[in-house]
C-alpha cells in the first residue's frame, strides 16, 4: 500500500497540482486589462475549440459507421458462417483423403513389418 502511494498517487497529486498552478497563472497573467491579451485570448480559445469541434464530429461519423456496419454484419453473419462452415467441411474432407494416402504406403509397410515381427515373437515366448 506504501508503495502504491509513493508510486502512483504522490506523482499524480504532484503534476495535477502543477497543471493547476499553471492554469492559475496563465489566467492572470491573461486578464491584467490589456486588449491585445483579450484578442489573443479569443484567438486561442477558438484555435482549442475548433479541433475539439471536428475531433468530436469525426468520432461522431466514426461511431454511426461502426453501428451501421456491425448491424449489416449481424443480419449477414448466419448466411456467411454457414457457407464457411460447408467450405471448411468440404476442405476437411479432401484433405483427409489425401493425408490418408500419403500414410498409407508408410502405414502398410509399418502394418506388414508389425506382422511379421509378432510372428517370430509369439514363437519365441512358447
Amino acid at each position: 500500500m506504501r508503495q502504491v502511494i509513493w508510486q502512483v498517487w504522490l506523482p499524480l497529486v504532484f503534476f495535477f497540482l502543477v497543471f493547476l498552478g499553471l492554469c492559475v497563472l496563465a489566467v492572470t497573467f491573461t486578464f491584467n486589462g490589456n486588449p491585445v491579451a483579450e484578442n489573443w485570448a479569443a484567438l486561442s480559445v477558438i484555435i482549442v475549440i475548433l479541433p475539439s469541434c471536428l475531433g468530436g464530429l469525426f468520432a461522431f461519423l466514426f461511431l454511426g459507421l461502426g453501428i451501421f456496419l456491425t448491424a449489416k454484419a449481424i443480419h449477414g453473419l448466419p448466411e456467411l458462417t454457414y457457407k464457411l462452415q460447408v467450405f471448411f467441411k468440404k476442405a476437411s474432407v479432401i484433405i483427409r483423403h489425401f493425408a490418408d494416402r500419403l500414410a498409407s504406403p508408410v502405414i502398410n509397410i509399418n502394418g506388414k513389418w508389425a506382422g511379421f515381427s509378432s510372428i517370430f515373437r509369439s514363437r519365441a515366448k512358447k
